[in-house]
């Protein structure tokens, strides 16, 4: 982001806008599905839609409320250039104070995410596998793993066909 707040009126499509894209598309690429485990890593099987569509759902609002800003950014500082600059250098002096406050953001998201969060080991979990689950002395259903949902040919009498719906049918 620091690369793109270089940008001029008078400057070239390699230079400034390239090359910082590069940059940008290869750090930020890599980054989206370890940080999608990241957000719904340990919560039950049963609520991962739910996690998932949070995630989702958060990117898509910040997306909105950070293009809010970034756009009163732009204007702002276009306008607080000096007058004798030409309209490119007055625009490309607006969004490179965007890219600039973007760049200082995501320093400070980082530093949160390395000072501030708290660490997890994976040994610890957070207590939704089997073994923390059978360590706390829940049963676990018979037959049936307890980290799945149980399906329809996991009940004997469906599979066997003494359980349905046609055989109770003629039964009774």
């Amino acid at each position: 982001m620091f690369w793109f707040s270089r940008i001029s009126g008078s400057g070239n499509f390699w230079a400034d806008v390239l090359g910082p894209s590069l940059v940008t598309s290869f750090g930020i690429g890599p980054l989206l599905v370890p940080i999608a485990g990241a957000a719904t890593a340990g919560v039950a099987p049963s609520e991962a839609g739910m996690a998932s569509g949070l995630l989702n759902s958060a990117r898509q609002i910040g997306g909105s409320i950070g293009l809010a800003a970034m756009s009163a950014i732009a204007p702002a500082s276009t306008d607080s250039a000096p007058v004798s600059d030409s309209l490119d250098e007055r625009l490309t002096a607006g969004y490179g104070m965007v890219f600039a406050a973007n760049g200082a953001l995501l320093l400070f998201a980082v530093l949160v995410a390395v000072f501030v969060l708290p660490r997890r080991s994976p040994e610890q979990g957070v207590g939704q596998g089997p073994a923390a689950r059978q360590e706390a002395g829940a049963q676990r259903p018979r037959g049936v793993d307890a980290d799945r949902v149980p399906l329809d040919h996991d009940r004997p009498d469906i599979v066997s066909g003494e359980g349905s719906p046609a055989e109770r049918g003629r039964r009774g």
